[in-house]
Formats: structure tokens, sequence, C-alpha cells
């Protein structure tokens, strides 16, 4: 009886099955399209009903931000991770250029009768300034008694201890202080 019914309007078991099908099938979309309209949190539309494509635009627009701001996210992690390997093979090395994190290296010179004092303030990452400026105070005609650094929070404390002939010294300090400037300059 009801093959009969089907056949009158042109319809076979075989097309009534596509057709069920078919309707589960939209179903099912409507539910996914449904449920992905509720994951997503951008709604610019908060009571309105868009249409399911419109929908699906809106999620794929949502993706494509998601996947660039990830690929940005994940540049930027491989940035950072090659500036801490640089930063501590500098450090293991003792040498290499001055990275500063845009701060200037703070220096004072001071001396007291014979005895010179250099008090050189810079970056946790430019151990290699402290290297130039014994260089730099031995060049001047100081002898070298101490020289010293420690490291306070984010900063390097160095302190040079030397020692001057009273003859020999004459305009020292300020050529000393000069040549300081000049090579805080060139590191920075």
């Amino acid at each position: 009886m009801e093959m009969e019914s089907l056949q009158e309007y042109g319809l076979s078991k075989c097309s009534y099955d596509r057709k069920t099908l078919e309707k589960k099938r939209r179903n099912k979309i409507k539910t996914l399209c449904s449920d992905l309209n509720n994951v997503l949190t951008s709604h610019n539309h908060a009571k309105e009903t868009i249409s399911m494509l419109e929908q699906i635009d809106e999620a794929v627009t949502y993706i494509k931000n998601l996947e660039e701001k990830l690929k940005k996210l994940r540049e930027k992690k491989e940035c950072l991770m090659r500036n801490d390997q640089e930063k501590s093979r500098a450090k293991n090395a003792g040498c290499g250029n001055v990275v500063m994190e845009g701060r200037a290296a703070e220096f004072k010179v001071r001396r007291t009768g014979s005895a010179l004092e250099v008090i050189v303030i810079s970056g946790s990452d430019s151990q290699s300034i402290f290297f130039e400026i014994i260089r730099v105070v031995h060049e001047e005609g100081a002898n070298v008694v101490n020289a010293s650094f420690c490291a306070v929070n984010d900063n390097i404390v160095h302190t040079i201890h030397s020692e001057v002939e009273e003859s020999a010294f004459g305009d020292g300090v300020s050529r000393i202080t000069r040549r300081l400037n000049n090579l805080i300059d060139e590191l920075v």
C-alpha cells in the first residue's frame, strides 16, 4: 500500500530514503551552525537573526583572525627566544656588544690623593664594558689595584680602584672621564 502511494507521486522507496537522509543531514548542519554561532564570541548582532551563510562567513573570519594572532604570537615567541639565547651566549663568553636595554650606562670618577675610583652602573647584559673600563684606566697611566662588579636587580655595578703617581696624574680625572664618555657612547 505504501509503495503504491509513493509511486503515485513518482517516488520510489529509494528516493524516500534519500529525502529522509537529506532532511536529517540538513538538520545536522543547522545544529552544527547553531553551535558554531554560540561558540563565537564576537557577535555584532545581539538579537538579530542572520542567515546560515552569514554565520559561516563570520566563523571563517573569526578563525582567520585567530590564525593571524597565533602566527604573530609564535613569531614574537621565536624572537624572544633568540634574544634570550644571544644574551646567555654573551654572558657565557664574557664579551660582545653591550645591549643597554634602552638605558645609558652611568659612571663616576673620584680622586682621593693618589687613589682613583671609577664606578660604572650598566645593564645586566653588558659584561664587556667592565674590561673596556679597566683598559681605559690602565692606558691613562693608573695602576689597577682592585676591580670588581656585582649584580643589583637588573643592573651591574662595576668598581675599579687604582693608584696614580701625583706627578703623572695632572688632568687625569677629566681625561679618563672624557674617554669613558666616548667608550660608553660607542658601546651603547
